[in-house]
């Protein structure tokens, strides 16, 4: 999974975007991953080096919800880049941030992996793979 920037929305509320957005309390609250519950499912986080201090600090603050948690994920710092112009490194096939993302379905067969062979399942009872 690949996310923009914005983990905690709070900050938006009181700006010039939220006049557009509209964005109540309780949206906010919702919206927000870093006030959802952390999922233990592959994840790749990516951060531009040339970032906003805000948006770095929203990431910083992911990036350590994730590892307290004990969550997998992967953090990518790409060099020269910002929020506006860091999926151009998607142009690159040697880049970290695509190394990253196409190890994501090695992770997540170890992840299932890991999480299957700790459920009881009965006799013929077919399990999808991506629960």
């Amino acid at each position: 999974m690949m996310r923009a920037n914005m983990f905690e929305l709070a900050p938006l509320s009181d700006t010039f975007l939220n006049t557009k957005l509209r964005l109540t309390d309780a949206e906010i609250s919702n919206l927000s991953p870093l006030r959802q519950p952390v999922v233990s499912k592959p994840f790749v986080l990516a951060v531009g080096a040339a970032e906003l201090p805000a948006v770095a600090a929203n990431t910083s603050a992911l990036h350590a919800l994730r590892r307290f948690s004990g969550a997998s994920w992967s953090l990518v710092e790409v060099p020269l880049a910002n929020h506006f112009n860091i999926l151009d490194e998607l142009r690159d096939p040697q880049s970290a941030l695509v190394h990253e993302l196409i190890s994501l379905p090695k992770q997540r067969r170890s992840y299932h992996d890991r999480k299957s062979s700790s459920r009881r399942v009965r006799p013929g009872v077919r399990v999808p793979s991506d629960l």
